[in-house]
């Protein structure tokens, strides 16, 4: 992760930013002049709700056979508001596949506001980004590599199941592939999976739910559910992440209690149930997945 501060004319920076942000908004003309171009995919998240006086980080993902060449984002009124005391902080590309936005609204009245992500297949007048697998190749990982309790997966969910596990194991936690950090990705295609982590954070995800292992919802006090995390709890929880730890990895010897973060469960230091599952949806392109170590 790295940022960048805006030292000198940022006059001059905003308002380049903000006329990146007009034209990237014009859809009809931006997604004709791409489709001509099929090595380009133009990608936008959904709205997102910033507060009066509230600052937000914003990032979007290209696909991994795919890198960012720009990006800018769009602004829509909110009862009046006008666009006036909208501030843009940065805007740039935090990783090879990522789009970065920090926005600060200090207007009276919220705002709502899309990111805008470009993306160029590899290859396209670049060269291929080596911390990611070839495109359309299977990631090969080596099953007798991982401990018994982390699970990979090609479908769109995280999930910790303390449901039908053997005698000798309490818990598993699946991770989408998707979704991981590029920082795991080698350089031939493999994986690299960290075993020592205590805890995990998912940024923009995009539902979750407690079930049984017959599928059914538990919505009960203190467990909670979201088909919308961003409607249901605003921009810090869907921004900042979800998250979630316990004596997993190198907490596990300190016997560290689970602790499901609110909004998962009410009181934040609520531990699950035997029988459960917590099955967390992500945005394929969007949503990142972030290791939680101990201290």
């Amino acid at each position: 992760m790295f940022g960048k501060t805006i030292f000198s004319r940022p006059r001059a920076k905003t308002l380049a930013l903000l006329c990146l942000g007009g034209i990237l908004a014009s859809a009809p003309l931006m997604q004709s002049a791409l489709a001509q171009r099929s090595t380009y995919t133009y990608l936008s998240s959904d709205w997102v709700s910033i507060g009066p006086q509230q600052s937000s980080t914003l990032r979007w993902r290209c696909p991994s056979d795919r890198n960012t060449v720009g990006g800018g984002f769009e602004t829509q009124a909110v009862s009046g508001n006008s666009a006036d005391g909208f501030k843009v902080i940065h805007s740039f590309p935090e990783d090879s596949r990522t789009w970065k936005l920090r926005l600060r609204n200090t207007d009276d009245i919220a705002r709502n506001v899309k990111i805008y992500n470009i993306c160029s297949a590899k290859g396209a007048g670049q060269n291929p980004d080596p911390g990611d697998p070839t495109p359309g190749d299977p990631t090969p990982v080596d099953p007798e590599d991982l401990p018994p309790w982390i699970e990979l997966s090609d479908n769109a969910r995280v999930i910790v199941d303390f449901t039908t596990m053997p005698d000798d194991q309490l818990f598993k936690i699946t991770l989408p592939i998707g979704a991981l950090p590029d920082s795991v990705f080698n350089n031939d295609g493999t994986l690299s999976i960290p075993d020592n982590f205590c805890g995990l954070r998912v940024r923009q995800a995009e539902t979750f739910t407690w079930q049984t292992m017959t599928n059914i919802v538990i919505d009960d006090p203190p467990y909670m559910q979201s088909d919308n995390i961003n409607q249901d709890f605003g921009t810090v929880p869907y921004l900042g992440g979800i998250s979630f730890s316990g004596p997993i990895g190198d907490c596990e010897e300190e016997n560290d209690p689970w602790q499901f973060n609110f909004p998962l469960t009410q009181n934040s230091g609520d531990s699950p149930i035997p029988n459960l599952r917590l099955v967390i949806e992500v945005i394929p392109g969007s949503s990142e997945i972030e290791f939680l170590f101990s201290n």
